[in-house]
């Protein structure tokens, strides 16, 4: 609340004891001109201190724990970096990785392309594998 940004706390709690004591004197002495004004005046007081005193405890509460939960948020927003350079860091390695298989792989092919006609001649001399032995493994391979 913007009252409390300018009055100091000290006043709510100077205006409270000054209330009573201000009640206290008026019902005690009753000579006093206006006595009667004196007491039902520090009464509203005492009732407006009190709420005053109680938004000021209310209000530092909050204040209190925004000031935590901005703290938080500050750990969160660090740990929150330190985890997304470890993310980076994993996604450069697995670039890095795959740049590295796509390049074996390139030099594989280029190797066999380079082979093709051995290749080729391979797949000729090999022997047809029986249909018994195919059927035997697929048997096996289900479940």
């Amino acid at each position: 609340m913007w009252l409390f940004e300018y009055v100091p706390s000290w006043l709510f709690q100077l205006t409270f004891f000054l209330s009573i004591v201000v009640y206290l004197v008026a019902t005690t002495l009753r000579v006093l001109p206006y006595a009667q004004i004196f007491k039902y005046g520090s009464i509203a007081s005492i009732f407006l201190s009190t709420y005053l005193l109680g938004m000021q405890a209310g209000d530092s509460w909050w204040r209190k724990k925004a000031s935590d939960l901005q703290q938080k948020v500050l750990e969160l927003e660090a740990k929150s970096q330190e985890e997304n350079t470890k993310i980076v860091e994993k996604i450069v390695t697995k670039q890095q990785v795959v740049k590295q298989r796509g390049e074996d792989i390139i030099k594989y092919v280029d190797r066999e392309v380079v082979k093709n006609q051995e290749v080729i001649k391979y797949i000729e001399q090999c022997p047809k594998v029986p249909d018994e032995v195919v059927n035997v493994i697929n048997k096996a391979a289900k479940p």
